[in-house]
């Protein structure tokens, strides 16, 4: 870079020209004849001070330039300190501040480039952890929240305003998540807990990370969701202790009764057949709840194919209805659809299951001289069926439970039922993109409804 022409340097010039033409002068005037000198010298001291305007005024131009370049150099600077990536400074072609106004374009345009990516990647990160399944929280050495995901958010019940800047043991008030954050800053290693949010009754899995080997850059925090474990476990746990349960009784009743029969009731032949029809009552309510259970198996891992197409309900129901009016003598059984009763679309087979497993538990709770309804009305998306009874009732704390798998109120314990045939239906119902109802009143009947898609 060639050096600016400095004002100070100029003035030096004009000095040493206007000195050097001074000496000029009296060497002239000694040398000449008397009147020549004076004419001389004044022509030489009107040149001098030409030739010094001239040098002033070049030394002047030269210092606004440069005063100028600095100044266009220092609003560059200004302005992308304040974040405008994109402005740029200019100089004159030939300019000796050319080569400063390119370098300072170039580094521009690096740091916008250098700014773009990191935000590229900065989107990138907080794409990947707003979509995460587990929490993550980053934390300073004295617990301020600098990062905190959507997951971990929901998990601790933190506003979305709130996280940057606020202190965890602040906001979060969990000894045990905090103590997992301490122990691991104190020791510079990863420390693990399963705590239970209270709020939330949920379980959860916290492992908090050190930055660095002393834990003096912070924590990462991270939050798993165990709840779904937990909650697969006890529904585990359950199902084997019901499945043993239900099991256990006719299994005792066949020990005993085979056991008798070695004993010396076979040589009886009333007490023998009366024996063995109890036998076959056991093994065939085993059978049914072996099929029970491989039908609910199947629904809930979606391995039983749907064969679903238009279907008639009325059509459907009017078959079902007049075999249990024939049937059912000491209950009076029928239903009331509509004739102009829309279409739905569904398995023929599979709904006829669901009605067949609501009017039979109908009829199980229903007394003599009661009586089982079947209604059904048209949505403008569903249609939806509805089997009413005026049996016993259900208690209202049972209520909310009786579609769960294996549930039984208390009183219908002596009944030979699986506990799973309101389980089927529902999981019938929600595999056609339906869903299940209940209503009871103790003493004075219940009513279980479900919906179905209309068709087309």
């Amino acid at each position: 870079m060639r050096p600016p022409f400095h004002w100070r340097t100029a003035l030096a010039y004009a000095a040493l020209m206007a000195v050097g033409l001074a000496a000029l002068s009296v060497y002239l005037a000694v040398r000449s004849d008397a009147e020549s000198p004076g004419r001389l010298a004044g022509t030489v001291w009107l040149w001098g001070a030409v030739m010094t305007a001239i040098i002033a005024g070049s030394a002047y131009y030269s210092n606004r330039k440069a005063a100028r370049s600095m100044e266009s150099m220092a609003e560059g600077v200004r302005r992308l300190a304040e974040g405008d990536l994109e402005h740029r400074i200019s100089a004159a072609r030939a300019s000796e501040s050319r080569e400063m106004a390119d370098a300072f374009n170039d580094m521009a345009a690096a740091i916008r480039n250098m700014v773009r990516d990191l935000s590229g990647e900065r989107n990138k990160l907080s794409a990947v952890l707003n979509t995460m399944a587990d929490g993550v929280v980053v934390l300073e050495t004295d617990g301020r929240v600098t990062l905190m995901n959507q997951a971990a958010q929901w998990l601790l019940d933190v506003r979305p305003v709130e996280p940057a800047g606020i202190r965890l043991v602040e906001q979060v008030r969990d000894d045990e998540i905090s103590q997992v954050v301490d122990e691991a800053l104190e020791t510079g290693r990863p420390h693990h807990a399963e705590v239970e949010l209270s709020h939330r009754g949920a379980f959860v899995s916290v492992i908090a990370t050190p930055l660095s080997g002393d834990g003096s850059q912070g924590a990462l925090l991270m939050l798993h969701d165990l709840s779904n474990v937990r909650q697969l476990e006890t529904t585990r746990r359950e199902f084997v202790s019901n499945v043993s349960h239900e099991l256990r009784s006719p299994l005792a009743s066949i020990k005993a009764l085979t056991e008798s029969l070695q004993g010396g009731a076979s040589e009886d032949p009333e007490v023998a057949a009366d024996f063995m029809d109890r036998i076959q009552k056991d093994v065939n309510r085993m059978d049914r709840l072996v099929d029970d259970l491989l039908a609910l198996s199947r629904l809930e891992s979606g391995q039983t194919p749907l064969n679903l197409a238009p279907l008639d309900l009325k059509a459907l129901t009017d078959d079902l209805m007049e075999g249990y009016a024939r049937r059912s003598v000491d209950v009076k059984v029928g239903h009331t659809l509509p004739l102009d009763l829309p279409l739905v679309t569904g398995d023929e087979g599979m709904i006829r299951q669901v009605l067949v497993n609501l009017i039979e538990n109908a009829l199980k709770f229903t007394a003599e001289d009661g009586r089982i309804g079947l209604d059904a009305t048209a949505g403008p998306e569903f249609v939806e069926v509805s089997v009413s009874d005026t049996g016993t009732g259900i208690p209202p704390e049972h209520l909310p439970h009786v579609f769960e798998r294996f549930y039984k109120v208390d009183r219908a314990r002596r009944d030979g039922g699986t506990g799973l045939g309101l389980a089927i239906v529902k999981h019938i119902v929600q595999a056609h993109g339906g869903g299940v109802s209940a209503e009871s009143e103790e003493g004075a009947g219940s009513t279980f409804a479900f919906t179905l898609p209309r068709a087309g």
